[in-house]
């Protein structure tokens, strides 16, 4: 039954002892104007009352028997609209009210597209433990923050054990999850968001000696893949490509810090979408080993400066680069150290990279004497002896090519003077003349 509230047409006021009640109707849909049987599904009906009564309820009693009937089946100025003898009634059968929001969704990035499936509930419940909500809302896939994630489309179902839809029971519902209003749809935005994905690069040490040009790790695995310690590592089927190994050309310690794209499966790129944490070697580039050694030589002191020469360690010095150096010379009696030094070493574009080579001198000496002394083996060899302290000059040999012996006196008229086994310029001793007492002298 139908029940109406009765106002009085001066005043307005309720007329709380009268009652209205409908004793027939005809129900039909709004939008089609067709005759419905009954008003139990969403949706806007059209009631059209086609005989009532009216009662004085006699000082509000609740026995009906005794109510006093005012009016019957008359046209009364009631309702949403008048047809004729009959009243119409708008009626508009809501379901049951349900306001939704999807709640925060946060995931590491795994490949696979990420969407809400969890929901609050801000006003409402449901009407059976069986009905369950079911909720669509953005999807991302990729590395993203979105914060104003709502649900699209929503509906109330009824499944199988197997998770099976049995039954849509969405007409039952008023589903509200979004607002044309935008103060109002702040309170249905949630987060969705995928935070990047931590996997675990080593590189190992590498020490190397300078040689003027870029190196680089040389082994089997310049690099190895791992996960890291709560067991994130990079996706099945995604690999590094464009890998370029760290370069080191200088002197120096560097890390040794590869670079690198990612790739999925499919050959797309998703270098964003990962976090590397770094187990980095270092790549130590070493100062160049270079010898210099001097040579040791003895000089009869005629006056001039003597000065000696040096050797380089073989293949130390790398090719294309030369030497400014520095050759110390010495003058007078006396023993000295043969020392030379290395100001700069350019390399084949002329920039000084002496700062690269680790020099290590062995220095020979010179030895500057008044004068030397010929002792007659009875060969054609003769023994040199300085004649201030008789010790023997190993390295000087002298060779008689002719002589005679007057007086048990031995001239020399031509010989061949040999330092280190090497041929000397006689003329870098002027002219050596042997007198009685078989001590040389300069001229």
């Amino acid at each position: 039954d139908y029940d109406a509230i009765l106002m009085s047409e001066i005043g307005n006021q309720k007329l709380s002892n009268v009652k209205f009640i409908i004793n027939s109707y005809e129900v039909y849909d709004r939008n089609t104007n067709e005759l419905v049987d009954s008003i139990n599904n969403i949706g806007k009906y059209k009631v059209v009352v086609t005989d009532y009564t009216i009662y004085d309820t006699m000082y509000n009693s609740t026995d009906i028997s005794k109510w006093k009937v005012l009016e019957v089946g008359k046209n009364l100025n009631i309702g949403n609209e008048m047809n004729g003898d009959s009243i119409i009634i708008n009626v508009e059968v809501l379901g049951h009210l349900l306001v939704l929001k999807p709640v925060d969704t946060v995931k590491v990035y795994d490949g696979q597209p990420l969407s809400a499936t969890s929901y609050e509930i801000l006003n409402g419940d449901l009407l059976d433990e069986s009905h369950v909500i079911e909720i669509s809302t953005l999807s991302i896939t990729n590395v993203e923050k979105v914060k104003e994630n709502y649900i699209t489309d929503c509906k109330v179902v009824i499944k199988d054990e197997d998770g099976n839809i049995l039954e849509d029971v969405s007409y039952l519902y008023t589903l509200v999850y979004s607002s044309d209003d935008e103060n109002e749809m702040k309170q249905f935005y949630a987060l969705l968001q995928i935070t990047k994905r931590k996997f675990v690069i080593s590189t190992p040490d590498y020490t190397a000696e300078y040689n003027g040009e870029a190196q680089t790790y040389i082994g089997d695995e310049p690099y190895t893949i791992g996960v890291t310690s709560d067991g994130y590592g990079l996706l099945e089927g995604h690999y590094l490509g464009d890998v370029e190994l760290k370069e080191v050309t200088n002197v120096g310690k560097q890390t040794n810090k590869i670079t690198f794209e990612i790739y999925d499966e499919n050959g797309n790129y998703v270098t964003s979408n990962y976090q590397v944490e770094g187990n980095y070697g270092v790549i130590e580039i070493t100062k160049r080993k270079l010898t210099v050694t001097t040579n040791s030589i003895v000089r009869v002191n005629v006056g001039l400066s003597v000065s000696g020469s040096y050797t380089l360690g073989e293949g130390q010095l790398l090719e294309g680069h030369e030497l400014d150096i520095t050759i110390s010379k010495y003058k007078g009696v006396g023993t000295y150290q043969n020392k030379v030094v290395v100001n700069k070493i350019y390399n084949e574009n002329g920039s000084n990279v002496l700062k690269y080579y680790e020099v290590e001198y062995v220095y020979g000496t010179i030895e500057i004497i008044n004068g030397i002394k010929v002792i007659d083996n009875g060969t054609n060899i003769a023994t040199i002896v300085d004649s201030k302290t008789n010790k023997v000059i190993n390295n000087l040999t002298l060779v008689i090519n002719d002589s005679y012996n007057e007086n048990g006196i031995t001239y020399i008229r031509d010989f061949t003077l040999f330092e280190d086994g090497i041929i000397v310029d006689i003329k870098s001793y002027n002219c050596i003349n042997i007198v009685n007492d078989g001590i040389m002298r300069l001229y």
